[in-house]
């Protein structure tokens, strides 16, 4: 099916993740669209935080242990 540009990229984005691939993706981005922004920004920025933050894995689980 042919989505517009946004959509698009944030299917790619979506289907990074293990286990996704582009029907689950596409729920993902139809789920979105009832959830309020400000949720969708909290999302967002728990990703950046979560990427920034946390250690590689081999770490993770002993610092929080």
């Amino acid at each position: 099916m042919i989505y517009p540009k946004d959509f698009e990229e944030l299917l790619e984005s979506f289907k990074l993740l293990p286990g996704i691939g582009e029907k689950s993706a596409e729920r993902f981005i139809f789920s979105l669209v009832d959830i309020d922004d400000k949720e969708i920004e909290k999302f967002s920025q728990n990703l950046v935080n979560f990427k920034k933050n946390i250690k590689p894995w081999t770490h993770f689980f002993f610092s929080y242990l």
